[in-house]
């Protein structure tokens, strides 16, 4: 059982006096997520509605990868039960090359959470954190959804660069040190983990048969019925309000019927009003399959 650090308590204590919206920022495996879940469970112990917003979608915490999470507590929060009350489909588990996807999906859920009643929201960004790519994408984070907390765990002076940019402003900045105990995940176990969480999403899946001329298809112009192959695609499932509902896998593609055959955990189809098209290719069992690119993005 980890330790919590004094540092956090005090950090917590402060955020719960004032409420808000919280961005957790650091490197990988800084300890971002468990000190999210950590403040999200100080929440409810105040009689508080906090909802958590998990921004990473190569790791995720809540939901499928691939997909930004949104999850409402009013009772501590057990990991065994992070079902997600709202969903965003982003296809790809890095963010470079998606920080159109990646912004509006957080901004979208941070809303949600804000509609939905919560008293706190708190954001967990992902590890990319030490490039200009990583500096840029965080900033443009920070300035969209105004955070009145940022809580930094810095590693080497990793976020030596973001802080430097977001100094002069009015957020209230924590800086926390990274626990000397905290393990860095290599990669393979990373794709492993990833590995895991798709084939615990899809278990319980059925197959589903949606005609592509009675939904919205994005991006609107691929041909579904043209050569590219498009089997084992990861899609989002969207309602009318384009609300995701769930992700699925493009499992057949039946063009004499203008047709796609997919494998989700959505069951009712009548719900469903849009396919968006990801990036990425996973199999039933949670293999990553390749990715798949589109000119036209």
């Amino acid at each position: 059982m980890l330790e919590i650090p004094e540092e956090w308590r005090r950090t917590a204590k402060e955020i719960l006096e004032r409420k808000g919206i919280v961005f957790v920022l650091g490197g990988v495996d800084s300890g971002k997520t468990t000190f999210s879940l950590f403040l999200v469970g100080e929440g409810v112990k105040k009689g508080l509605k906090v909802g958590l917003v998990d921004s990473d979608v190569g790791q995720s915490t809540i939901g499928p990868p691939t997909t930004i999470g949104l999850k409402l507590f009013e009772n501590p929060p057990k990991l065994e039960n992070l079902e997600p009350s709202a969903l965003f489909f982003v296809g790809e588990t890095s963010p470079r090359g998606h920080f159109l996807e990646i912004l509006t999906g957080t901004k979208r859920l941070i809303e949600k959470s804000l509609s939905l009643g919560s008293d706190l929201t708190v954001v967990d960004s992902c590890g990319l954190v030490s490039s200009p790519v990583g500096t840029s994408l965080k900033f443009q984070k920070i300035n969209l959804i105004s955070p009145q907390f940022i809580v930094a765990f810095q590693r080497n002076k990793d976020l030596e660069n973001i802080l430097r940019a977001i100094s002069s402003y009015s957020f209230k900045i924590f800086l926390l040190e990274v626990a000397p105990q905290t393990r860095l995940i290599p990669r393979e176990e990373r794709v492993l983990i990833r590995e895991n969480a798709y084939k615990k999403y899809f278990s319980k899946s059925n197959q589903i048969e949606i005609p592509w001329t009675k939904v919205s298809i994005y991006p609107p112009e691929i041909d579904l019925s043209g050569k590219l192959d498009l089997v084992y695609l990861l899609v989002g499932l969207q309602n009318n309000f384009s609300e995701c509902l769930g992700v699925g896998v493009i499992s057949q593609i039946i063009p004499e019927k203008k047709t796609l055959r997919m494998i989700t955990p959505v069951r009712d189809v009548k719900k469903v009003k849009g396919i968006i098209l990801g990036y990425l290719k996973v199999s039933p069992q949670g293999k990553e399959l390749g990715r798949i690119s589109f000119q036209a993005r």
